[in-house]
């Protein structure tokens, strides 16, 4: 007998909590496949992205085994409960036995829901229990419902909508871009069309460089997407907004400005929190000793992604097998460039990057 789990929800967008818990799910209880149901237009959510891409993304989501999408309620007129979805399931797969993931909150006000004692009978209700969250254990005792502990996801669609965090696979960052779903057309706002292009080549190249190092991928693309959003600011305006903020800047040169005011631009109109992202964004061009391993990923994915118009494949691989031996790298190739250039790191910041992750060597 088959054994199938069903999730369903908006998936505005699908992202990796969705897909570890179920596969935390999946594994202890041993099933054999599953089949994700995005919900076309629930009557409490507004402003979603249109059903047909929420599909695709979900689609370039998706493990290539054991994973399917179905629209049967898509494709429903009016209202549909979840007592027609599971009975369409039981229908199409009469043999099998059904199993369907809620969350702790639904679990709270699961005697509400239209015919729950059938419901109870038609398949197996699972609760997945989030750290810290109180379960509703009269509905547990009352209808069956098994609960499965697991690890929490600090991760929402909600967050990803406003790019506070891009924990997902790459492929559906990559749509979003392309589509100009939620936060893509107030990014694109800060950038000329190139500059655009280059930060999505950077995004690309560090969030690679981050999965490659077992690292947080989605931190690095978001600092990658915000890395260059103070370029097109009036020199002077930023220059002032950047010594207000911080009065040893007074002597900044002139092309590291943007990125002390994309620093600022990102925690102010993207409410940018984590230190760790705007202090990579704030070093992005000039580097600085011991910076943090995100900082070291974007400075290296600046300089050397594909669009620079030089052969960077051994840097880009170094990066990927070492992140850090990979930045010194790319740090060591930039003062060569710029040596045989005749134009030696004169602000404070770089030279002591320089003389500390190359000592001797430079």
């Amino acid at each position: 007998m088959k054994r199938i789990l069903l999730f369903g929800g908006t998936f505005d967008p699908i992202h990796h909590g969705h897909l570890g818990l179920l596969d935390i799910v999946r594994q202890k209880l041993n099933l054999d496949v599953v089949y994700l149901i995005p919900t076309k237009s629930p009557p409490w959510k507004t402003d979603m992205a249109p059903i047909e891409h929420r599909l695709k993304m979900i689609e370039l989501a998706l493990p290539n085994e054991g994973y399917h999408v179905c629209d049967f309620e898509i494709q429903q007129a009016g209202i549909n409960y979840t007592i027609d979805t599971i009975k369409y399931f039981n229908q199409q797969f009469p043999d099998s036995e059904l199993y369907y993931l809620i969350g702790s909150d639904q679990a709270e006000k699961f005697h509400e829901w239209k015919d729950v004692d059938e419901l109870s009978r038609l398949a197996h209700f699972i609760v997945y229990a989030r750290p810290g969250y109180a379960l509703a254990r009269q509905n547990i005792e009352k209808y069956h419902l098994l609960v499965i502990e697991g690890r929490r996801f600090d991760v929402s669609s909600t967050l990803i909508r406003s790019l506070q965090c891009l924990d997902l696979p790459w492929q559906v960052i990559a749509y979003m871009l392309e589509h100009d779903l939620y936060f893509t057309r107030k990014l694109k706002s800060y950038y000329d069309p190139k500059r655009f292009l280059h930060v999505v080549s950077v995004s690309k190249l560090a969030y690679e460089i981050a999965q490659s190092n077992h690292l947080d991928a989605g931190k690095a693309a978001v600092a990658a997407l915000l890395h260059d959003i103070a370029k097109n600011v009036d020199h002077d305006e930023a220059k002032r907004m950047v010594v207000a903020s911080d009065p040893t800047l007074k002597d900044a040169p002139a092309f590291s400005v943007h990125q002390f005011m994309g620093a600022l631009l990102a925690s102010r109109d993207f409410g940018i929190e984590d230190e760790e992202i705007l202090d990579a964004i704030r070093y992005h061009a000039t580097g600085k000793p011991k910076m943090k391993p995100l900082g070291q990923i974007l400075y290296a994915a600046d300089k050397i992604e594909p669009r620079r118009g030089f052969d960077s494949k051994q840097l880009i691989a170094a990066c990927m097998n070492d992140y850090q031996q990979g930045f010194i790298d790319v740090l060591k190739a930039n003062y060569e460039y710029h040596t045989a250039k005749g134009k030696p790191f004169k602000y404070y910041l770089t030279a002591e990057a320089m003389s500390y992750y190359l000592g001797g060597n430079q």
